[in-house]
C-alpha cells in the first residue's frame, strides 16, 4: 500500500473513531495532499512530526467520505475538461503542483486525479 493510501485510511478510520489527532507517514506528496485539505476546510491543521511523519488534526464530522481514485496499479489522468463529477472536491496532482480539481480547471490544467473528498 503506498504511504497516500495509507493516509487518507488513517483520516478515514480516525474520523469514524471521533479522534481528534491523527499521525500519519512523511513524504512530500502526504504534505501537499493534507495542506490542500486544509487550505480548503476539511482538516483543521496539519503539523510536521519529531520523526518522519506528520500530524493531522481533524474537525468533527467534517469529512463524510475520503477515497483514493488513482492507484499504483492504474493511474487516472484528466484533462482539465473532463474531471469526474463528484459532490465534494477533487485534488490532483498537475505540473503546477497539489489542487483541488476547482482551481485545477481556472489554470486550465489537468494531471492525475488522486483522491476525492466529501
Amino acid at each position: 500500500m503506498d504511504t497516500l493510501s495509507q493516509m487518507l485510511t488513517s483520516i478515514r478510520n480516525a474520523q469514524m473513531a471521533r479522534h481528534r489527532w491523527v499521525s500519519v507517514v512523511f513524504s512530500g506528496l502526504n504534505q501537499r495532499v493534507a495542506q490542500v485539505l486544509y487550505e480548503e476546510g476539511w482538516i483543521a491543521q496539519v503539523q510536521p512530526g519529531m520523526k518522519h511523519d506528520l500530524h493531522i488534526q481533524l474537525k468533527p464530522k467534517r469529512i463524510q467520505r475520503i477515497w483514493r481514485i488513482s492507484k499504483p496499479g492504474l493511474r487516472l489522468y484528466s484533462s482539465y475538461q473532463h474531471f469526474p463529477k463528484v459532490l465534494g472536491v477533487l485534488i490532483v496532482s498537475t505540473p503546477k503542483g497539489v489542487m483541488t480539481h476547482h482551481k485545477a480547471r481556472e489554470l486550465k490544467v489537468g494531471g492525475e486525479v488522486l483522491c476525492g473528498v466529501y
